[in-house]
């Protein structure tokens, strides 16, 4: 958890994902996320809100979505707050992917 205050944004461009843990994790860290329309990404992610989507495979709309973000700075801290309050306020709540969570967390910390 502590290298995340290095970036500003994380990029998921997976043509594949089940849930997306690191997604999870770096929403909670307050950064944006800009991830391929797959899977639950969608779910997870509010396009313009708490972060980008793009079409799978469309590495020209990554790249704008990257180069947009990196245009304006208070754009990506709010995006960053958005991220965090949605998974704090939606997510957390949930016991079972509390759970999922902390698991995910203790294996990571090697205990």
């Amino acid at each position: 958890f502590s290298i995340y205050p290095e970036f500003d944004c994380y990029v998921m461009s997976s043509r594949f994902e089940s849930l997306g843990f690191v997604a999870l994790e770096a929403m909670r860290a307050g950064l944006p996320v800009i991830a391929s329309n797959i899977c639950e990404m969608p779910k997870l992610i509010q396009d313009g809100v708490n972060g980008n989507l793009f079409e799978v495979n469309n590495f020209k709309e990554l790249a704008r979505k990257i180069e947009n973000l990196i245009q304006e700075p208070n754009k990506v801290e709010n995006m960053g707050k958005s991220a965090r309050n949605y998974i704090i306020k939606y997510l957390y709540h949930k016991r079972p992917i509390q759970q999922m969570i902390d698991l995910y967390y203790s294996i990571s910390k090697g205990g």
